[in-house]
């Protein structure tokens, strides 16, 4: 799957904070996304979370061969932006020893972020592992601690 020339142009709204944006998927759950190439522009307003070229937040999500090519501009408060996705990971499968996401083969061409200096969570392939105080106090273990995920450079 290839997608090119896209821009995400996100308006802010009350339901918009938590974000999600990706040119691919918004977000994904137990999913694995294979060799695609995203091309997107994304524009984010202040306080917004959760955006990467590929995909938004990939929760329980594997991504292998992908490519990532564009820019991903926010405003003041950005938190967890990457060049494939913003967010990622599983909580670890104890019975495996593994973390139950692993990025694969993901590589990112000339990806640029104009970000202000108060963004938290940035990253060329994945911005953060998911973790918040609020789910972690309501929900208690496994929400206690961020998710994790794993990059590996080349396929097996």
């Amino acid at each position: 799957m290839t997608l090119k020339n896209g821009t995400i142009t996100v308006n802010y709204t009350e339901m918009s904070t938590e974000g999600m944006y990706g040119r691919i998927v918004g977000a994904g759950m137990a999913s694995l996304i294979e060799k695609c190439t995203a091309q997107a522009d994304i524009i984010l307003p202040d306080n917004v979370a959760n955006a990467g070229i590929v995909g938004g937040g990939l929760e329980m999500t594997s991504v292998v061969g992908c490519t990532a090519t564009g820019t991903i501009t926010a405003g003041e408060g950005a938190r967890w932006i990457g060049g494939i996705t913003g967010y990622a990971g599983g909580f670890e499968d104890e019975s495996a020893g593994l973390p139950v996401t692993v990025f694969t083969g993901c590589t990112t061409e000339n990806v640029t972020f104009d970000l202000p200096e108060d963004s938290e969570g940035v990253g060329e392939i994945v911005g953060s592992g998911f973790y918040s105080e609020e789910a972690a106090e309501a929900m208690g273990v496994p929400f206690d601690q961020p998710t994790v995920y794993e990059i590996v450079e080349e396929a097996a």
